[in-house]
C-alpha cells in the first residue's frame, strides 16, 4: 500500500504566505500541483483521487469537491487534517514573495489548525512509494520531528519542473513562510495562472488572480454566486466572505459549530473539530493522535496529530 501523506502539500492553505498560520482553504484543491492522480498530496485528496491543482478558496477547510457529504469512507475522507494544512505546492497563494510573517491578508492570520501527519522514526518514513526521484516529496524533503513528518517545502526550481503533476508552463520554488518554499506558478499576466484543469471554473479564471513578483497570487472569490457555482456536490451554503481574514474565500456560515459539519462519523469533522468564527466555520483540525489514528484506520498506516505539516 502506498504511502498517503496526511498533509496538505500545498498552497494550503493557499495561504502558505502566512508564517504564523496554516489557513484553512481546502486542502482538497489547495495543491497547486500535486500529483493529479492522487500521489503526494494531503491526506484529504490522496485518499480520493480528486485533482487538487489549483488551491479552493475556502475558509473552513472543507473539500469543495467533495460530493460524498456524510461519507465517512477512507476514500472520502475529503479535507480532513489537510482541511487545516499548509501546503508544499501552489499556484494561488496570498503573498508577495517574501519571508514575512506578516504576510497574512491585511496583516490577519487565523490560528494554526492541527493535522494529521504519518508517524515516522526517520525522513524515510514520510516517503510514500512511487514518489518521483527529485521531485518535492522525496527523502531530502523531510525531516522527523519528535515522531511527526515535517514537510521542508521545494529546494529548488528543478525539484518543482521534476514534480508531476506541476502541469504549469513554468514553476518556481518561491518563500512563502518564514523559511518555507513552496513551488509557484511563473507568470507575465493573469492569464497565465488559471490550471488546465481548472480553466472553466468561476473560482479559477484568470480574474481570480493576480500576477506579483513573476508568479500566480490568488486574489480570492469576487461574489456568493461564484462560490455557489464554483463549488458543487455539497448540501452545504457558501458565501464569499472576508470576515474572518479580510480575504474573499468561499466560506459556510453559521451560528454554531454543528452547522460546520459535514461527513458523519469522522472524527476529524465532529463539532468539536469547528469554531464558528464571526458567523464564519474554522476549522480546527485535529484534536488528538486518537482522532487521527481513528480518521485513517483504514489505511494501515500511523498518523499523529501534529500542530502543522510544514517544517517553519
Amino acid at each position: 500500500m502506498k504511502k498517503h501523506l496526511a498533509m496538505i502539500i500545498l498552497p494550503a492553505l493557499f495561504w502558505a504566505g502566512c508564517d504564523s498560520t496554516a489557513w484553512q482553504a481546502d486542502t482538497g484543491a489547495t495543491l497547486a500541483g500535486s500529483d493529479a492522480s492522487g500521489e503526494g498530496r494531503a491526506a484529504s485528496d490522496s485518499l480520493r483521487g480528486v485533482d487538487t491543482t489549483s488551491p479552493d478558496p475556502l475558509a473552513d477547510g472543507r473539500s469543495a469537491d467533495n460530493s460524498n457529504g456524510g461519507d465517512a469512507s477512507t476514500s472520502d475522507l475529503a479535507a480532513l487534517d489537510a482541511a487545516s494544512t499548509d501546503a508544499a505546492v501552489a499556484d494561488g497563494m496570498d503573498h508577495d514573495g517574501s519571508d514575512s510573517s506578516s504576510s497574512c491578508p491585511n496583516g490577519v492570520c487565523p490560528p494554526v489548525a492541527n493535522v494529521c501527519v504519518l508517524a515516522c522514526a526517520t525522513p524515510a518514513d514520510c516517503v510514500y512509494a512511487g514518489t518521483a526521484p527529485g521531485g518535492i516529496y522525496d527523502e531530502d524533503s523531510w525531516v522527523c520531528n519528535s515522531g511527526r513528518c515535517a514537510h521542508l517545502g521545494c529546494l529548488s526550481d528543478a525539484e518543482c519542473s521534476a514534480q508531476p503533476g506541476l502541469d504549469y508552463a513554468s514553476m518556481k520554488c518561491v518563500m512563502v513562510s518564514g523559511g518555507y518554499k513552496s513551488c509557484l506558478a511563473a507568470c507575465s499576466a493573469p492569464g497565465d495562472c488559471p490550471h488546465p484543469s481548472r480553466v472553466d471554473s468561476p473560482l479559477y479564471g484568470a480574474d481570480n488572480y493576480e500576477c506579483k513578483a513573476g508568479v500566480c497570487s490568488y486574489i480570492g472569490c469576487h461574489s456568493d454566486a461564484e462560490c455557489q457555482e464554483g463549488i458543487s456536490g455539497t448540501a452545504l451554503a457558501w458565501v464569499c466572505s472576508s470576515a474572518l481574514y479580510g480575504f474573499p474565500i468561499c466560506s459556510t456560515p453559521c451560528t454554531t459549530p454543528s452547522d460546520c459539519t459535514y461527513l458523519a462519523g469522522n472524527p476529524i469533522f465532529d463539532a468539536d473539530n469547528y469554531a464558528c468564527d464571526l458567523g464564519i466555520c474554522r476549522h480546527l483540525g485535529c484534536q488528538s493522535d486518537a482522532e487521527c489514528a481513528e480518521a485513517y484506520s483504514a489505511t494501515g498506516l500511523s498518523y499523529l496529530c501534529a500542530e502543522s505539516f510544514m517544517t517553519r
